[in-house]
């Protein structure tokens, strides 16, 4: 069930970040604040790709005889650059820096999809950690 679960939240965030770069890719060319999208379009590339790591990983262990307690001495290694990915979420869609008040709307929805899902994703890894400490 979780790790059903887990892919398809994991997909998602490979797809809104992989939407939001091309959202990005489009407005450089018309921007005043290029070195800012540039940035940030390097921060959704870390964030795509360290879902599709974790996309791998979890298909790798769904397939070890004992995947709960698997993917759970993997978890601590995901929580981190997912905490991460939250921050840097959280820094865009709350406007904490003032300088970095120059995204769309369209881009700021597609960061308060990643930080969503980001979150959801936290939730389903501490409930599986969860669930296999309360069957041991």
């Amino acid at each position: 069930m979780h790790y059903g679960i887990l892919v398809s939240r994991m997909q998602e965030v490979i797809d809104v970040s992989h939407d939001l770069t091309a959202d990005i890719q489009a407005d450089l060319g018309t921007s005043s604040h290029v070195e800012g999208l540039e940035e940030l379009a390097r921060e959704v590339e870390v964030i795509r790709n360290g879902a599709q790591e974790h996309l791998n990983i979890l298909e790798m262990l769904h397939n070890t005889p004992n995947f709960e307690h698997a993917l759970t001495t993997r978890i601590h290694q995901v929580r981190t650059p997912l905490n991460t990915v939250l921050g840097y979420s959280r820094i865009y869609t709350e406007g904490l820096f003032p300088d970095l008040n120059f995204l769309s709307t369209k881009q700021l929805s597609y960061l308060t999809q990643i930080s969503q899902l980001g979150s959801e994703q936290l939730q389903h890894l501490n409930t599986i950690i969860q669930a296999v400490n309360h069957a041991n």
